[in-house]
C-alpha cells in the first residue's frame, strides 16, 4: 500500500465484501435511481420496481408457513433477473468507493 501512495500520491481503495447474503441486503432503490440515470425505459424501470417492491413472502419450514411478510431490502432468490440487477447494485456501490470525497464507515 505505501509503494501504491508513492507512486500515485493517494491511498488505494480496499473493499472487502461479505457477499454470503448480498441479495438479501441490496437496496433497490439504487438499482431503480441507477437503471433511470443510464437511460433505461422508465416502464421498464417501473415494472421491474413492481415484481421486486411489490411482493409477499412465506417461509415454509418443517410443513409450517410463516406470516406472509414483505421484504423491504435484497433481489429475489433464484429469479433470472438478480444477478443482473446485483450486478449494477454492485457497480453503483464501488463507484461511490471510488468518488473523490467519499467516507466509508463499517
Amino acid at each position: 500500500m505505501r509503494a501504491y501512495r508513492d507512486r500515485h500520491n493517494h491511498y488505494p481503495v480496499v473493499a472487502f465484501l461479505d457477499i454470503k447474503a448480498a441479495y438479501d441486503t441490496v437496496d433497490r432503490r439504487i438499482i431503480w435511481q441507477s437503471m433511470l440515470a443510464s437511460s433505461a425505459p422508465f416502464c421498464l424501470v417501473s415494472l421491474l420496481a413492481n415484481l421486486f417492491d411489490d411482493v409477499s413472502v412465506s417461509v415454509l419450514l418443517q410443513n409450517n408457513v410463516s406470516t406472509p411478510f414483505v421484504p423491504s431490502t435484497g433481489v429475489l432468490q433464484g429469479s433470472v433477473l438478480s444477478p443482473h440487477l446485483y450486478s449494477i447494485y454492485s457497480y453503483e456501490a464501488s463507484s461511490m468507493l471510488i468518488k473523490k470525497d467519499a467516507v466509508c464507515t463499517t
